[in-house]
């Protein structure tokens, strides 16, 4: 698994920042676990075992609008109570375009935090569009 800053393990278990590769990689382990992907992507090949939730402000079933949170929180939520889970939010710069780095960082740790309590593991794809600062931001949030 490809974590970002030469990290090898995740920052405790089932935690991390991943990049592209990272990001396949949880898709495709252990497909007894079900996958929730909070994501923009639409080339995804969903299978079995992966739940995907896509972020649009255009009304469609299975879409979420990115800036009602609360909606977002909850659907997670009701996933979870179903069994364990590998959560990955891969629309988080998406989530900052739309709310503000402040409220995508918030929800994040509420993200993480929801899916740690239901015993889940919770990782978060970041690409180059990031800076530093807002990397270390999120590494301190999955701590």
């Amino acid at each position: 698994m490809s974590l970002w800053f030469g990290k090898k393990e995740p920052l405790f278990q089932g935690s991390g920042l991943l990049d592209e590769e990272g990001f396949h990689s949880i898709l495709q382990s252990n497909p007894h676990i079900q996958k929730v992907v909070i994501t923009r992507r639409y080339n995804i090949n969903p299978s079995t075992n992966v739940r995907l939730i896509y972020l649009s402000k255009v009304p469609h079933p299975g879409h979420v609008d990115p800036s009602k949170l609360h909606i977002l929180e909850q659907t997670i939520w009701r996933l979870l109570q179903d069994s364990q889970s590998d959560v990955i939010l891969d629309a988080f710069e998406y989530l900052v375009i739309e709310n503000g780095l402040d409220t995508a960082l918030k929800f994040t740790g509420k993200l993480r935090d929801t899916a740690v309590l239901a015993g889940s593991n919770f990782y978060v794809t970041v690409s180059g569009a990031l800076d530093e600062r807002t990397i270390h931001m999120l590494r301190r949030i999955l701590d």
